[in-house]
């Protein structure tokens, strides 16, 4: 039996990512009723829309037709239970797009506060660009973000998502600039190693984060054993189940309860393409099982 097993008494809640297609169901409530969770995380698209198959299910769901009567919306998932742990917005804090990609932040902003979110999941700089270096994304992202925090008293939780958000060194400045009551993490625990860090950078990492830690993705990933610890490039891994990974995911959950972390715990399996459609069920169902062992 895992030690974080024998240690941890959490707040923490396993939630899952709105796809619910991706994971072997039709619906998103046939798959959180059949998971057996209430948290899910919501996407708005820069349309200002909910995926597809997620209106159709809020609709079947509630019997409503229209999905953005967001306090009516709201009143409904509150009947039952039901709690969005985040807002995802899919923006690229990219100089030239700046302005465009700051209204549908703000956009993301406005329809979370009327749904009682109170936090929204965003990009920094999605792209490298020649000639920057750290301190160049981080002004650019601050420049989105100083606007942003005069217009909406929220919080933002920024992924470590990419070729720049990846970079603890970006991270790090950019943290320096913000209070933790506005600007947090969202703590993807695949993705440093995805970018290359070595396993023990990883821990090391979301250790020097865990206290700005307000939303979470969890996958797990796998590379040979001999190039666990060593430095690699982008996207030199193998995505896996929660409980296949290299990464133990039960001592990034000891790291994050020691920080104080009490929120959700967000199954976003990348995975799910190596297997058949039928396969899915079970495997995202084993993923729930193993994230509640630890908490």
């Amino acid at each position: 039996m895992c030690l974080y097993l024998l240690l941890l008494v959490s707040k923490m809640f396993v939630g899952v990512r709105d796809i619910p297609e991706s994971y072997g169901f039709s619906g998103l409530f046939e798959m959180l009723d059949d998971l057996n969770v209430k948290s899910f995380e919501l996407k708005i698209n820069k349309k200002l829309r909910f995926p597809k198959e997620v209106e159709a299910s809020f609709k079947r769901k509630f019997g409503i037709k229209e999905v953005y009567n967001l306090s009516m919306l709201r009143k409904c998932l509150e009947r039952e239970d039901y709690v969005i742990s985040a807002i995802l917005a899919e923006n690229d804090f990219m100089p030239g797009i700046l302005e465009a990609e700051v209204r549908y932040v703000l956009s993301c902003c406005k329809m979370a506060k009327e749904l009682g979110v109170d936090v929204v999941r965003i990009n920094g700089p999605m792209h490298e660009i020649k000639g920057f270096k750290i301190e160049d994304y981080v002004r650019t992202t601050s420049l989105a973000l100083n606007i942003i925090k005069s217009e909406y008293k929220i919080m933002l939780a920024i992924e470590n998502h990419g070729v720049i958000g990846n970079r603890p060194e970006f991270l790090k400045k950019l943290f320096q600039h913000y209070n933790v009551e506005f600007l947090g993490l969202t703590l993807d625990t695949g993705n440093f190693y995805w970018y290359g860090h070595p396993l023990s950078k990883v821990y090391e990492i979301i250790e020097m984060f865990a206290n700005r830690v307000k939303h979470t993705h969890i996958k797990n990933a796998k590379v040979p054993v001999d190039a666990r610890e060593k430095t690699r490039k982008p996207g030199e891994v193998e995505m896996t189940p929660l409980y296949e990974g290299d990464i133990d995911l039960g001592k990034v959950i000891s790291i994050l309860d020691k920080a104080g972390y009490d929120k959700d715990l967000t199954i976003e399996d990348e995975s799910m393409g190596k297997f058949k459609a039928e396969e899915r069920r079970t495997i995202i169902k084993k993923d729930v099982e193993h994230l509640l062992q630890f908490i």
